[in-house]
């Protein structure tokens, strides 16, 4: 599987295929070289639908990205702008 299929979804915004992945067993915890998880982009997206399928699937909240910053922490940066 592409080390970046899960991020690929959540960019696209297709929860249909992302739950295909989150079926397979992916690797949830990976990273981009900026050090976000697919979660990350989730919480940046404001996809409810795809934060709670990561969510479900086992995803970090906590997990920083290279700045420090966590899902958490992009969801109440996303939610004040």
């Amino acid at each position: 599987m592409d080390t970046y299929a899960l991020h690929d979804a959540v960019r696209l915004g297709l929860i249909d295929e992302l739950n295909d992945l989150l079926d397979t067993k992916p690797d949830i915890h990976a990273t981009l070289p900026s050090g976000r998880t697919a979660l990350h982009l989730a919480a940046a997206a404001k996809r409810p639908d795809l934060i709670c399928a990561l969510l479900f699937a086992g995803c970090d909240v906590h997990a920083p990205d290279c700045f420090g910053r966590t899902p958490l922490d992009i969801d109440r940066i996303v939610r004040r702008g």
